[in-house]
């Protein structure tokens, strides 16, 4: 009896975050972007780091989006901006998000201040977790992707290559919608072990 509980447990577990609604983000759930960086910057390092989805579909309001750019578990920036945060429809986020070293003329649509060090030297371990504050959007994952510029002015800037390499994007659901699944598993097992 134990080992079907067990199996049953990991059917519903990979069920729970299966690619069923793999492109519908929720309020609640987090979007990770996984990367890593060749710091063999061309024509120079960049000081800013974009998020950019392409056009994506908001299918119920999102108010405000988040974005936090992490070196592993480490924080180095957060961005959030409210723009466009009660359009529903299609809308091209080309970027999402962005980031920018302290100092640079960059300040399209409430960039995050980051600290850069571990995407100039190489080392990052790299993560981005977006998330809306309300509302569902589905994000093509596949055109999901980061780019890199060393900014002129507050909107422009030269492309700095190479872009960062993405190593995986993928939806995570919030953490009581796998524990509601769970547990109404466990409650039909059991009563149908009765």
């Amino acid at each position: 009896m134990q080992w079907r509980l067990g199996v049953c447990l990991m059917l519903l577990t990979g069920w729970s975050v299966g690619p069923a609604n793999a492109d519908i983000l929720n309020a609640g759930e987090v979007m990770r972007v996984e990367f890593t960086v060749d710091n063999n910057f061309i024509p120079f390092p960049p000081d800013v780091m974009r998020l950019n989805f392409g056009l994506i579909n908001v299918l119920d309001a999102y108010t405000t989006r988040s974005a936090d750019l992490y070196d592993g578990n480490t924080l180095l920036g957060h961005a959030e901006t409210s723009s466009f945060g009660t359009h529903v429809g299609l809308l091209n986020l080309d970027p999402s998000n962005s980031w920018e070293v302290e100092g640079s003329p960059w300040n399209f649509d409430n960039p995050g201040v980051a600290d850069f060090g571990p995407i100039l030297d190489g080392s990052i371990d790299g993560r981005v977790d977006f998330s809306i504050e309300t509302g569902t959007v589905d994000i093509p994952l596949n055109q999901v992707n980061l780019n890199f510029l060393l900014a002129t002015s507050a909107s422009v800037g030269f492309v700095v290559n190479p872009p960062p390499t993405i190593t995986g994007v993928s939806i995570i659901p919030e953490p009581s919608s796998v524990g509601l699944l769970l547990f109404g598993g466990l409650v039909a097992l059991r009563r149908r072990g009765r």
